[in-house]
C-alpha cells in the first residue's frame, strides 16, 4: 500500500499523499458546506504567512540552504493557508472582471509554457539566473517578480496566438473563396 502514496507521481521530491489530503479537505469543505467567518479566516491566512516566512528567515539564520526552496511549498503552514483561500473564496459573492477572466483563460498556456523542459532550464537558469540568489531571502521576492512577469508575458504570447490563428483562419477562408470562384489563389 505505501509505495503508491509514497511514489513521486505529483513531483520530483513528494508523493501522491500530498496531493491526495489536499484533495480529501476540499472535499470534505464542499461536502459538509464548512463555513468559517471571514475575520478568522483572514486571521489564520496572515498568521500561517507570518509563521511561514520566520521559519524560513530562523533557517536562513541557521545555515540551511534554499537549494530546494519549492520543499518550502508543503506541510502544515502552506495547508492552513490554502485551506483558509478555499474556503474565503468559496464563501464569497460571485463577481465578473473581464481582466480576470482573461488572465484565467490564459493561465494553462502559462502553465505549459513555463513548465516545458527546454524552457524551464532556459527561463530559471539563463534568463534570471535564480542561482546566484539562491541563499538570499530576497529569492521570494525576486520568484514573486517573476511569476508575475512570466504569467503576464505567457498571458501575452498567448493572446497573440489567439489573434494569429484567428488572422490565419480568415486568409484561408478567404484564399478558399478566391479559389472556388476563380480558380486561382490571388
Amino acid at each position: 500500500m505505501l509505495p503508491p502514496i509514497l511514489n513521486t507521481v505529483a513531483s520530483d521530491t513528494h508523493g501522491f499523499l500530498i496531493l491526495l489530503t489536499i484533495y480529501l479537505i476540499g472535499s470534505y469543505i464542499k461536502r459538509y458546506n464548512i463555513n468559517v467567518k471571514t475575520k478568522w479566516l483572514i486571521s489564520s491566512m496572515i498568521l500561517s504567512l507570518i509563521l511561514f516566512y520566520f521559519s524560513m528567515i530562523l533557517l536562513y539564520k541557521a545555515g540551511v540552504s534554499f537549494q530546494r526552496i519549492d520543499t518550502f511549498g508543503y506541510g502544515l503552514l502552506p495547508a492552513i493557508f490554502t485551506t483558509s483561500l478555499f474556503i474565503l473564496i468559496k464563501q464569497g459573492k460571485p463577481f465578473y472582471s473581464k481582466t480576470v477572466n482573461l488572465i484565467a483563460s490564459n493561465v494553462f498556456s502559462v502553465y505549459l509554457i513555463t513548465v516545458h523542459p527546454a524552457i524551464q532550464s532556459q527561463i530559471f537558469t539563463e534568463v534570471f539566473n535564480v542561482k546566484k540568489f539562491q541563499d538570499n531571502l530576497y529569492l521570494l521576492l525576486l520568484g514573486l517578480g517573476i511569476a508575475i512577469f512570466l504569467v503576464l508575458l505567457s498571458c501575452f504570447i498567448d493572446m497573440f496566438r489567439k489573434y494569429l490563428f484567428i488572422f490565419l483562419a480568415k486568409l484561408k477562408f478567404h484564399f478558399n473563396l478566391n479559389k472556388k470562384s476563380s480558380g486561382t489563389i490571388k
